[in-house]
């Protein structure tokens, strides 16, 4: 698993937290032994990648690029890139702590990363959905929708 930063932004949870999580949602995605490389940085750096990789001049919480999608064998399920400015908005626009924003993000990337897509259509919104909170049950919150 790589983590990493673009600053020295101290982040809600530690590395080994972070793991846990993590795991734990690749267990429920079936994918118990694989992993991914996870950074974060601030809504400048993000807005510029999702300029270029999707063409949307606006910051976003979560990126990510899928492995799996070119190579189910990869051990590397692919790469997530999370804006911690967005963490704390959402944080306080949803009435959650930093900590919980970020775990829903990261269910919500791991998703992505083995081809759900709540874009597509309102069916697959509906089931990227349900996979996270499935995920977010695994980890002790098993009513965080319910507060949106």
């Amino acid at each position: 698993m790589e983590i990493s930063c673009s600053d020295t932004t101290v982040l809600p949870l530690t590395k080994v937290q972070l793991e846990h999580y993590l795991h734990s949602f690749f267990e429920t995605l079936g994918f118990p032994d694989r992993n991914i490389s996870l950074y974060f940085t601030d809504d400048q750096e993000i807005q510029e990648l999702n300029r270029h990789y999707r063409n949307q001049d606006k910051p976003t919480d979560v990126l990510s690029w899928s492995y799996w999608e070119q190579d189910p064998d990869s051990e590397v399920l692919g790469d997530i890139v999370i804006s911690l400015d967005r963490i704390k908005k959402q944080a306080k626009l949803h009435n959650f702590s930093e900590k919980v924003e970020l775990i829903r993000l990261l269910a919500h990337g791991c998703a992505h990363l083995v081809g759900y897509d709540h874009e597509l259509s309102p069916l697959e919104e509906q089931k990227m959905l349900e996979v996270e909170i499935e995920m977010l049950k695994r980890v002790g919150f098993s009513n965080i929708y319910s507060r949106t």
